[in-house]
């Protein structure tokens, strides 16, 4: 079975996602932090994380950066330093380093929208970003 990691300080938000997750068949992990989060990477398997854009630290926005400037060490020291949870942090890392040995010079962000876009409330969001390394 699917396993989602909900991560959202708002219980009700957490509550809400976690119900709609189950009615499509998939696991849902309710935490209310990103500290919480990254308990449930030591060995556990996680398939997709669902959390807030806003967060204290830094922005999923300021995250992207990261990813773009095709540093995978920066990428994953400001994921650990801001307590951020993101979809597969080690493989984008490991994608960057391998790009990177193969020639790749840049990252292209291609398209970038929020939960937010679709529902008109922006104060508690999910981010999307599709990205072309090359």
């Amino acid at each position: 079975m699917t396993r989602v990691l909900v991560v959202d300080d708002e219980r009700k938000m957490r509550r809400v996602l976690q119900i709609l997750l189950e009615q499509m068949g998939l696991e849902s992990i309710p935490v209310d932090s990103a500290e919480a989060a990254l308990d449930h990477f030591g060995g556990e398997k996680i398939d997709l994380v669902l959390t807030d854009l806003k967060m204290p630290g830094m922005s999923g926005i300021d995250l992207l950066a990261r990813i773009r400037a095709l540093d995978p060490a920066g990428l994953l020291a400001t994921v650990r330093k801001h307590g951020i949870t993101m979809c597969g942090a080690a493989p984008v890392a490991a994608m960057l380093w391998a790009a990177k040995a193969l020639g790749a010079q840049q990252c292209e962000l291609v398209q970038y929208t929020h939960s937010g876009a679709v529902t008109g409330d922006d104060s508690q969001v999910v981010g999307y970003a599709g990205l072309v390394v090359r």
